[in-house]
């Protein structure tokens, strides 16, 4: 595979903005991914041979192109085969189940108020349908919030105020900056200076890159834009590197995504749910920087851990081995001048960067800052189209937060939280373990969390109220558990379905296979969690998480 050197297709360098195009699968929507091949010999199978029409461009099975999007968010409908969207008799008969049985122990439980049995029951089929009905994660949570609201268990005013949550409007108008970094080229123009000098050591190739891969976390939300953003530079890399060289930076980039997201509050939906969850539990009310603060360090650690585990991999003399590209996706010699568009909004970028790690010194809310930079964005002659750049910003994922904020507070304010707490508490005994024993519990359970529930936010909502409740009624801090249960969940890299990014570099020619993700996890989920329990029982209590 290796030597069919498959590479970014010239026509779409001749833009000036290759990263607009990316990857679409059945299971990430509006993505799409243009491969190009060399021409093929007489004796090539149909299926890898192209006629004069396509004009050397091949297109994933079941895809379709999409000319301008940079996010999952911004092609349009889902293409998968409808096939795919037919259910197994056995899944829903097993759903049925587990369903009648569910509301059946519910039902049994005694002294419990029916609006705390009640938003049990909603928040266990929530978990029904996404981990065995396989349901998209918005509908179903959107669908479960308007139940709650008819039955009177959540106010319609509880409802309206999530609207207008200023965590929602933070994500907002990240989403914003983000997709205008994108379409003005400046994240691209950013990763290739980045790289550096051509030439460079394989193993110092990665490490440069890890931590540019870790710096965008700080500018674009979405895991799943970074790896749109990041997957035309692996594929300009691929074909100049050895089969284990290629394998290794597949692995690489997905990876370092979903790790370093960890350390950023806007880098996942999870973290706004936990900081939510911890504000209703009297626990301190964390700004940009103090999260930064917390899970900066823990972040970088695993992302340079994960490096670690996967240069291991590639023989010695391989990582010493230098990489020489020869693509425009090299730094180039001389500097090209920025563009009308990149000016002002790098600069937006950089102030609201400053503006959130300042904002607790200057009295500057988040969101705020967020807004204003989106409004700059969008208004202040940047040359972008507005319409454009709001249709790169993930709304389903911004109305799914606002939903599992919703089911998140309906647990505690209902009771069933506390009440699932006690139980936990006493039918587990855990009040007798040691708090290295339960901390480790928490963290074993969030790291394979993923395996049952695919998405991150969606788990931070299912253990921040069954896993930190109960463990904090033992006597640790709830804070502390909620930051070691969301950094734990961060890890979702045992299967290329377990997580978009993993998903999307899945695909790439050469790259690795479900073997080589399952040897990953086999060695990075158990080094995740003593790097967890390291920072429980050291770390996050000598910066002030006692």
């Amino acid at each position: 595979m290796m030597n069919e050197k498959w590479s970014i297709p010239p026509f779409l360098m001749k833009t000036g903005r290759p990263m607009e195009y990316i990857v679409r699968w059945p299971v990430i929507p509006g993505m799409t991914m243009f491969l190009r091949r060399p021409h093929a010999g007489p004796g090539s199978s149909p299926g890898t041979a192209h006629s004069g029409a396509d004009q050397g461009v091949r297109r994933v099975a079941g895809a379709r192109a999409c000319p301008v999007s940079g996010t999952p968010a911004g092609c349009g409908a889902r293409t998968a085969p409808a096939a795919a969207h037919a259910l197994p008799t056995g899944r829903l008969a097993l759903a049925a189940a587990l369903g009648l049985a569910s509301t059946a122990a519910i039902l049994q439980l005694p002294g419990w108020p029916w609006p705390a049995r009640l938003s049990l029951l909603a928040a266990l089929a929530c978990l029904i349908a996404w981990t065995v009905l396989r349901w998209a994660d918005t509908p179903v949570a959107v669908a479960a919030c308007l139940a709650l609201v008819g039955l009177q268990v959540v106010s319609p005013l509880t409802l309206a105020a999530t609207v207008v949550d200023p965590l929602l409007w933070l994500m907002a108008g990240a989403f914003v900056l983000s997709a205008a970094l994108r379409l003005s080229g400046v994240a691209e123009r950013l990763l290739r200076l980045g790289l550096g000098a051509d030439g460079q050591r394989f193993d110092s190739l990665c490490g440069r890159l890890t931590l540019l891969i870790a710096a965008t976390a700080f500018v674009i939300p979405s895991t799943s834009a970074r790896a749109a953003l990041l997957l035309p530079l692996c594929l300009g890399l691929m074909p100049h590197l050895s089969p284990a060289q290629a394998r290794a930076l597949a692995l690489l980039c997905p990876t370092v995504i979903l790790l370093s997201a960890g350390g950023v509050l806007t880098g996942a939906g999870a973290h706004l749910v936990t900081l939510d969850f911890v504000r209703t539990q009297g626990g301190p009310a964390w700004h940009w920087l103090d999260w930064l603060r917390l899970a900066g360090p823990f972040a970088l650690g695993s992302c340079a851990l994960a490096t670690a585990v996967i240069l291991r991999a590639v023989p010695p003399a391989e990582r010493r081995q230098r990489v020489t590209v020869a693509t425009p996706l090299a730094a180039p010699a001389a500097p090209t001048p920025w563009t009308h568009a990149q000016r002002p909004v790098a600069a937006i970028a950089a102030l609201a960067v400053l503006g959130w790690a300042t904002g607790a010194t200057l009295g500057l809310q988040p969101a705020a800052v967020a807004v204003i930079a989106a409004l700059a964005v969008l208004t202040g002659g940047t040359g972008l189209q507005p319409g454009r750049v709001l249709r790169q910003v993930e709304w389903r994922l911004l109305l799914f937060m606002a939903a599992s904020q919703v089911l998140g507070e309906a647990l505690l304010t209902s009771g069933a939280a506390s009440a699932l707490a006690a139980q936990a508490l006493n039918g587990l005994a855990l009040s007798q373990a040691a708090p290295g024993t339960l901390y480790a519990l928490a963290a074993v359970v969030a790291v394979l969390a993923h395996g049952v529930v695919p998405s991150r936010t969606a788990r931070a909502v299912v253990l921040l109220p069954t896993v930190v409740l109960p463990l904090a009624a033992t006597g640790l801090n709830p804070a502390l558990l909620a930051m070691l249960v969301v950094q734990g969940t961060g890890f979702c890299q045992t299967l290329s379905a377990s997580a978009k990014p993993v998903a999307v570099f899945a695909r790439v020619p050469g790259g690795f296979t479900p073997a080589d993700l399952l040897r990953l996890a086999s060695v990075l989920a158990p080094a995740l969690v003593l790097w967890l329990l390291v920072h429980a029982l050291w770390v996050w209590p000598a910066l002030g998480l006692r």
